[in-house]
Formats: C-alpha cells, structure tokens, sequence
C-alpha cells in the first residue's frame, strides 16, 4: 500500500512536470537526451553486475553488506571513466558535439548509482517500501522543480540533465543515509564467485535489454535526426510512463515476494497469477484511456507535437505488455534462472533492432512504434510458455487472468468515445472523456466480482484501527 501510494502520487508530479518540460522545451532538446542515454542507460545495466538484487535473492542481512558495497562501487568507478572517455565517440556516430558533455554528465553518476542499488536492495529485502516511497516523491518533486527553473533560464536540453541528476543525485543521499554504505578490503572470493555467478547472467539480461530498449532511439536518431528521436521521445515516454509506475508498485514487491517462496513452486504461480490479473486491471484501461485521449492530450501539450500521436497510440500497446513481461522476468530470477531471462532478452536484441531498421525507412517513426507491437509480442509469447512450463503453471489459467482486464478496458473506450462525441479536440473532450474513462474503470472493477471484494476488503481492513482506537 505504502508503494501504491507512493508511486500513485510521483506518477501524478511526474505527468504533471513532464507537461510544463514539454511546453517550456522543444523535440531538439528530448532529441538530443534520448540519444545521450542510449548510451548511458546500457552501462547503467552494468553499474553492478547484479549485486543489487543479489541483496535481496540471498536475503543477506546487514552486516554482511560490505562486501557488496566494495564490488558494486568498483564496478561504477570503471564504468564512469568509460563514459568519460566514449563521450566524444557517441557525439561523433550522431554528428552531434553537445551530446559529448551530456553523456559525461550522466556518465558521472555510476558510481552513485553503484550505492544506490545495494542500499535499495537491503530495503527492499527489509519490505521497507514506506521510507523508499517518501524518498523517491520527495526527490521527483525537488527536481523537476528545479528542472522546470531551469528551462525558465533557458538551459535547454541541460534542463532535462538537471532534473535527472539530481534525482539521482537526491535518492542516493537519503537511502544511503538509512542503510549506511560500508567497505571492506577482505574479499571472501567464494562468495563475490556465487554472488556473481548468480548476478552476471541477469546483468547481461539487462544490458540486452537496455540495447534492445534504446535501438529504436539509435535507428530514428542514425536515420531520422534528433527531431524525430524528440517526437518518438514524448511517444513513448508518454505511453510508458504510467504502466511503469503502476509495474514498479508491483515489481519492487513482486521480486523479493518470488524470492521467499522460491523454492514452493504452487504457491509462486499463485502469486504469479495474481499479480498479473491485478496488473491487467490496472494496466490495460489506463492504456485504453491514454489511446483514445492522445490527440486532445498533445494538444494540450502543443500543437508543435501532433506528430507524435499515432506513434503514441502504437505504444500503449507495448506499455500495456511491458510490465507483464517484468513479472514473468522477475519469476524466473527469483527461482534462480536468471539464464532464461538472458535467452530471452538476447532473442530480443537480435530481432528488434533488425526490425527497427526496416521499420524506420518503410515508415519513419511511426513504423517503428508499430515494429514495437508486432515484434515484441511475438517473442514474449515464446518466453511465457517457457516459464509456466518451467514453474508447471497452466497457460490457460495464465490468460484467463487477462480477461477481466480486457473486458474493462473495452467498457472504457466505448465509454470514452460515446462521453466524447458531442465536443471537439481539446482540452473540454479530454477532460470529458478522462472523466467517462475514469468512471468506466470503477464501474468494471465493481461489477467485477473478485475485484469488488478485494476492495471491499481493503476497506474493512483501513477501517479496523479507527474502530479499535474508538473502542
């Protein structure tokens, strides 16, 4: 719950700043940002091998993080000066010198990262999901506060930098402060060796994953320039944005929930299953409601990025997909196969990029969003029956928590469209029919059996304090 409302408000400060960056920016400066963190968001997957998430698959208990500190902080020292260095090589493949000091700017905040992702992975182990809730709202608000001061001055592109640094720069601080960073020069090689052995192959999954993630930038930025990558940026940001927020509520407990039951495979598909059915009632009318709304909503934004829309509406397909697929990855980790996570996302790497680049010259940006929707299903497809095969889960019961989902999703844009009819592109019909999506939405989860005493029960819960405190 704390998670939930945690991620419910940031969600809400996010959208909310994004909206004044977008106004206040152009596609040049998205543009050029999306092509910096190509880049830099390939050695993020590598700023510690794992040893992050280690920290919670080996429920290791504080005094046992030194060694884990030492490693990672190693790992990010090396991958900063790298970032350094291959600055000017990245500016050089874009034709664009003021990408250089952007990724050195990024780059430099590794080592930070390095710390970050040990002191989370100790709190996320301790289920210490109420202070990381505070702590992530608190450093959102700060700075996009201070990004959007920024793009006042006329900073451009560095607003946008701003505003990730010193999140970074936020975050690191405050959960380092609760999980105090220690270092050792006693290295138990035999455990760094299982510690890596375990965590490498799910590092390789993640630098396969952020290539694949980032090649579309790479391919429309190579073949389009930077003010098409700036369209395709505030596409897909857009229709990422709110699935990843929801899929971050779910994954940070989905993991560490995995991992205690790893080894009761009946009751790890239990919680599979029902983390998939609550992730599609959340995640498919949301993306119902971006779809249907993205013209009224770039209007809103500025005409200027109209361009953007049917890439949008293409995207809410993936960001529909996305954060299943992160469950069904956070599965097998959690039962100690991170391998199948690294075949699956090297099959990725392999086809995307390849269909990226077809895509992108048959047609432009928006045969990349559509790329996007057939390619990726296809492939995640294969690697859901791998898993449930793995774990002896049943692809049809798998599905059968989909259909909720779906049924509710299909009640909004109906919804939606008839609220919609009478009024014009704008901000009235957005409102309208935010306001009929919205509506739609409850409406579903109500008549939804399952879903109604779920709630109901939530309720009952949140109100037994009061009553006792009264009595």
């Amino acid at each position: 719950m704390w998670t939930t409302a945690g991620n419910v408000t940031k969600t809400a400060a996010g959208f909310v700043i994004s909206l004044i960056l977008a106004r206040l920016l152009g596609p040049k400066d998205y543009g050029l940002l999306g092509m910096a963190m190509v880049f830099t968001n390939i050695l993020l997957q590598l700023q510690d091998c794992g040893i992050g998430q280690a920290v919670v698959y080996y429920q290791e208990e504080r005094s046992g993080l030194p060694l884990y500190f030492t490693a990672a902080v190693m790992v990010g020292s090396v991958l900063t000066g790298i970032a350094f260095l291959l600055a000017p090589l990245v500016a050089w493949f874009y034709h664009q010198p003021a990408i250089t000091p952007v990724v050195r700017a990024l780059g430099s905040m590794l080592v930070l990262g390095s710390l970050y992702s040990v002191a989370q992975g100790q709190l996320v182990r301790e289920f210490d999901f109420r202070r990381l809730a505070v702590i992530e709202l608190a450093a959102t608000v700060i700075a996009g506060v201070t990004g959007i001061i920024c793009a006042l001055m006329g900073f451009g592109v560095w607003a946008l930098v701003v505003n990730v640094m010193f999140s970074g720069v936020m975050q690191t601080s405050a959960v380092c402060w609760l999980v105090r960073p220690k270092f050792t020069t006693k290295i138990d090689i035999a455990k760094l060796k299982a510690i890596l052995r375990w965590g490498l192959p799910l590092t390789g999954a993640g630098v396969l994953w952020q290539f694949y993630e980032n090649s579309d930038y790479l391919v429309v930025g190579k073949l389009l320039g930077e003010t098409a990558v700036g369209y395709y940026t505030m596409a897909f940001r857009t229709a990422t944005l709110v699935n990843s927020r929801v899929a971050s509520i779910i994954n940070k407990v989905s993991f560490p929930a995995f991992s205690a039951v790893q080894s009761d495979y009946p009751r790890l598909i239990e919680y599979w299953n029902s983390i998939t059915r609550t992730l599609g009632l959340l995640i498919f009318p949301l993306s119902t409601i971006l779809a249907v709304n993205a013209h009224d909503f770039l209007l809103i934004v500025g005409e200027k990025w109209l361009p953007a829309e049917v890439p949008l509406q293409l995207l809410c397909i993936l960001g529909s997909m996305k954060p299943l697929v992160s469950t069904m990855t956070n599965c097998m980790s959690a039962v100690g196969r991170t391998d199948l996570g690294f075949r699956f996302n090297l099959a990725n790497a392999i086809l995307l990029p390849l269909s990226f680049i077809v895509a992108c010259r048959v047609g432009g940006v928006v045969g990349v969003a559509a790329a996007w929707c057939v390619v990726a299903p296809i492939i995640a497809g294969v690697f859901l029956f791998r898993t449930i095969w793995y774990v002896g889960g049943s692809v049809r019961r798998y599905l059968l928590t989909l259909k909720p989902g779906i049924a509710i999703s299909a009640g909004c844009a109906l919804a939606m469209y008839l609220a919609g009819a009478p009024f014009h592109g704008g901000m009235v019909r957005f409102a309208v029919r935010s306001l009929a999506g919205g509506l739609a939405m409850l409406a579903g989860y109500w008549i939804d059996k399952p879903t109604r005493t779920v709630i109901q029960g939530y309720l009952r819960r949140s109100a037994v304090p009061a009553v006792e405190k009264t009595a």
